[in-house]
């Protein structure tokens, strides 16, 4: 991540991120149950892992501005970060998991190639013929995770200013 001439590319990317959230939240609460069209699924997972780049990447920028931390060009690396500095958030074990999760299966996804929707389900293929589901009812509970972090995220920025 590139952090000259950030600015306030950290209130940006926030915004972004309720944005993403606030159309997967959509989809899966409202769109999808009136049209049952399962690639409407995909849509939201794409929505959330959306939703939780932006809001990681705006916390570490905040952070980067605030206590000067290091922001480094590979996501691996970056993750570390985050989840360092995840308790002053006060974001629990589960909820840092689960964004763990979402990336997690957001790569397998990316990397996969072969992927399709059944019964309210993505199903991605992996190597070895082994493959990996997600739920409807996953997604919303990533979607219901992803709100209260940004939630939390909002509240710890309001007190730091």
């Amino acid at each position: 991540m590139n952090v000259q001439g950030t600015g306030d590319l950290d209130i940006k990317l926030v915004a972004d991120a309720e944005k993403s959230f606030q159309a997967a939240d959509h989809l899966l609460y409202f769109v999808y149950p009136m049209l049952k069209d399962q690639k409407l699924i995909k849509k939201a997972l794409e929505e959330i892992f959306n939703s939780a780049r932006n809001l990681v990447n705006s916390i570490l920028l905040f952070e980067h501005k605030k206590t000067n931390i290091r922001i480094y060009q590979d996501k691996e690396s970056n993750i570390e970060t985050f989840k360092k500095i995840s308790t002053k958030l006060d974001i629990s074990k589960p909820e840092l998991d689960t964004i763990l999760e979402i990336f997690d299966f957001n790569e397998k996804h990316q990397k996969s190639p072969t992927e399709f929707v059944r019964n309210n389900q993505i199903i991605i293929l992996l190597e070895n013929q082994r493959y990996e589901t997600i739920t409807f009812e996953k997604l919303k509970s990533y979607a219901n995770i992803l709100k209260t972090v940004i939630q939390k995220f909002k509240l710890y920025r309001e007190q730091k200013f």
